[in-house]
């Protein structure tokens, strides 16, 4: 029986010291997102999905009496995104991300380099070329399109062959 408590007191120990080092590390992980100006790249975010949808929308031919309904649609949608992404359920699920790929010395290290004037000329520039690849990454999008159209066309024809 004195083995038993032993161990059981070894055990609680062990798990003791593993919940602090975890919460120690999801805390890392939310000074780290406050660091790095979360909301405000989340409204970046935002707004390069709305820049997204207003050049797509902008390819319908719509007529101009349509332009109220549509920057409606954008102000509404673009507000639903933002909110969605401050919401604090979905801020703690980006620290529990951070905590579990992310040691808490790599965490150190990241806040440590953030702190740093590269580190912040990098904070402060990365939502600039976020948008600049979004902007690549939809105009390859846009080209490779009708080949994409194809391929699905293909699938389907497979996909009938099937039934």
């Amino acid at each position: 029986m004195e083995i038993n408590l032993k161990y059981l007191l070894i055990l609680f120990l062990f798990f003791s010291v593993s919940a602090y080092a975890e919460k120690k590390q999801i805390d890392l992980a939310r000074e780290l997102l406050v660091v790095m100006g979360m909301d405000s790249q989340l409204k970046t975010m935002a707004e390069n999905i709305r820049g997204m949808q207003e050049r797509q929308l902008s390819q319908l031919d719509l007529p101009e009496e349509a332009q109220p309904i549509l920057e409606k649609y954008l102000n509404d949608t673009m507000a639903l995104i933002f909110n969605t992404f401050k919401d604090p359920k979905v801020k703690e699920k980006y620290a529990e991300l951070y905590a579990s790929n992310f040691s808490n010395e790599e965490l150190k290290d990241i806040l440590k380099f953030y702190s740093t004037g590269a580190g912040k000329a990098f904070l402060q520039k990365f939502p600039q070329v976020m948008a600049g690849i979004t902007k690549v990454a939809e105009a390859q999008l846009t080209s490779v399109q009708p080949k994409l159209l194809e391929l699905q066309q293909d699938m389907q024809r497979e996909l009938e062959k099937l039934k």
